[in-house]
């Protein structure tokens, strides 16, 4: 068999191969998607430690810059593991507040509203008969808001396998989360350490100008991600405490939920406020009263307004980089992908495609224009 004909046979070979790997890959889909469930699953504590170091990790770098103005030997020797100390403590001291006083009176927000629900619902069907004189419309009034009553009768018929398996995977979730938040510190103090092995590990398949190229392109995703989220952060912070000042001011039950509920949907861009908003006027109008609704209607209104005009651009300026209409594409895109979390992360993400776009532009333009010099000469 001559030369030309083997290699012929062996591309056809190789074809055959990608064929059958390619159509068995798609058929053990399941499989392949079970295996990388379990490896996720099993990975869970090291990618929330991960996550928290990266959230962590801005703090870290300025207070390790902090610690190098000091000019004292001893402290800039050690001002990394003093400043992965005071950040993490920090952190700890934050989650603490969360557990011990936040949290619980979230969750006992909640739970008042949902066991009040049943009377709440019954005054506002007695507002709404006593306000409108047509049947039709206040039976529809009614059963609309009918369904913000729990069924507690249902509550108690559960299935006792069921709740444990529940309580089960609850309990697997928050070992992973505590794991995870064990993990953060030491993620923090290897950082320098990891990216070593992952250039050494690159260096394996690509020259050391591409890894260069990657540290390049990964700090400017980083730079878009951490001004964007730190941003909003602040941003939604202010938001909840101005709007918890104001719901306090105007006499709301449930005051504190209905400000998380602000400050949390404020998160998204643009939609957020009418997200939060629809919902905290709803509740109060079943809980309180019409008057008292449309006070909250106009107060999240110049809120909203106070927000997008003033305190965004001066938090975020411009931060993203990328027109309304791109905004509100990212939103939707990636919020009907990805559900409250693809709309949060949408708007970097269109960021960072829009940045590589235009990067590849500019270098395509850049050689195209040497290559006319290179012809010229």
């Amino acid at each position: 068999m001559s030369k030309e004909k083997f290699k012929h046979y062996l591309e056809w070979f190789l074809l055959a191969a990608a064929v059958i790997v390619f159509y068995k890959t798609f058929d053990s889909l399941h499989i392949i998607y079970d295996v990388f469930k379990m490896i996720l699953t099993i990975l869970t504590p090291f990618i929330v430690g991960g996550a928290l170091a990266y959230f962590l990790y801005p703090l870290c770098k300025k207070m390790e810059r902090i610690l190098e103005k000091t000019k004292k030997p001893w402290v800039i020797e050690r001002r990394l593991s003093l400043s992965v100390f005071i950040t993490y403590f920090a952190f700890l001291l934050l989650l603490a507040i969360l557990l011990l006083y936040l949290i619980p009176l979230t969750v006992n927000n909640v739970m008042d509203f949902i066991s009040k629900s049943g009377q709440y619902v019954e005054q506002f069907d007695q507002l709404v008969t006593s306000t409108f004189s047509d049947p039709k419309l206040v039976a529809f009034l009614q059963s609309t808001f009918n369904d913000f009553q729990i069924p507690f009768d249902r509550l108690l018929n559960f299935d006792v396998l069921k709740y444990a398996q529940g309580a089960i995977n609850t309990a697997g979730v928050l070992l992973s989360w505590v794991m995870g938040i064990v993990i953060c510190p030491y993620v923090l103090f290897e950082r320098r350490n990891l990216m070593r092995i992952f250039d050494q590990f690159m260096g394996m398949f690509i020259d050391q100008k591409k890894i260069s190229l990657i540290h390049y392109y990964v700090r400017k995703v980083h730079v878009i991600f951490s001004n964007f989220i730190y941003g909003k952060a602040v941003d939604s912070l202010i938001i909840g405490i101005i709007a918890y000042i104001g719901f306090s001011l105007l006499n709301l039950k449930f005051a504190f939920m209905l400000a998380l509920i602000i400050m949390v949907t404020n998160m998204i861009p643009y939609f957020g406020p009418f997200i939060g908003g629809i919902p905290v006027v709803i509740i109060t109008l079943i809980v309180m009263n019409p008057i008292t609704a449309i006070w909250v209607a106009i107060f999240i209104f110049a809120l909203q307004q106070f927000d997008g005009l003033i305190l965004g651009p001066a938090i975020l300026g411009d931060s993203v980089g990328i027109s309304p209409f791109w905004i509100i594409f990212a939103i939707t895109l990636f919020g009907g992908l990805f559900g409250f979390l693809g709309m949060f992360l949408g708007v970097p993400l269109i960021a960072v495609i829009r940045m590589i776009i235009l990067e590849v532009r500019d270098y395509q333009a850049e050689t195209s224009k040497q290559k006319q010099i290179d012809d010229i000469e």
